[in-house]
């Protein structure tokens, strides 16, 4: 385990497989926090920001580039979104809101690292702090591919094989970081949206977002 780091609290991040649903939960997670008035704020990876718009580019496959730049890209991305004065995670955390982020640094862990050194991709992210809690959509490969091809707009990580080796990817992230002081949260993502949702909401509810 690698030495540990910073825990921010009142932050959640959602991970999974292209295709698990967690763009759908992260939305599902903020409907039920402003249902019953919990302050939040509901982000993304790549964030809409100037780099995470040109990623999103690169996503696309518009243009081809370096993997060890869209590594790069990602950390700085993940930079602004975490230290943007005022509306960034940290910035928000400390006022109290529960941030909820669709994807965050384990994302980075899992892709980048397979067309990159893992040194490097570890490297470039070292410096970022881990969220509160984590919680990993499990959802087969077949699954997310079927899921996939239902999509108007492919991008370039979303084929088969690749997704079987970014699982892979997931599983020994999760194994090494189980101890590192976060709460990690696997859900069954295989069945509706509203019960992964239900499932979310009874391990978060009741539990304080300021620690664990």
């Amino acid at each position: 385990m690698e030495q540990l780091r910073e825990i921010l609290d009142n932050f959640m991040v959602l991970e999974g497989l292209d295709g698990s649903g967690t763009t759908t939960q992260a939305g599902l997670l903020a409907d039920r926090c402003k249902r019953e008035r919990i302050p939040y704020h509901v982000t993304s990876e790549p964030t809409t920001g100037p780099v995470g718009t040109l990623i999103r580019r690169f996503l696309r496959g518009e243009e081809p580039v370096h993997p060890d730049t869209m590594t790069l890209l990602f950390a700085a991305d993940r930079s602004e979104h975490l230290n943007a004065p005022e509306v960034g995670i940290r910035a928000r955390c400390e006022l109290g809101e529960l941030v909820i982020s669709d994807r965050y640094l384990f994302s980075s862990l899992a892709y980048q690292t397979i067309a990159c050194d893992s040194d490097f991709v570890q490297a470039a992210n070292s410096h970022f702090p881990f969220p509160r809690r984590l919680v990993y959509v499990d959802v087969p490969v077949e699954e997310c591919v079927r899921r996939l091809a239902q999509r108007t707009h492919r991008e370039i990580y979303e084929l088969v094989d690749f997704q079987a080796r970014v699982q892979e990817r997931y599983e020994e992230i999760l194994a090494t970081y189980a101890d590192c002081g976060m709460e990690i949260i696997r859900v069954d993502g295989t069945v509706s949206a509203g019960e992964i949702a239900e499932m979310v909401w009874k391990m978060v509810a009741g539990r304080p977002i300021r620690g664990v």
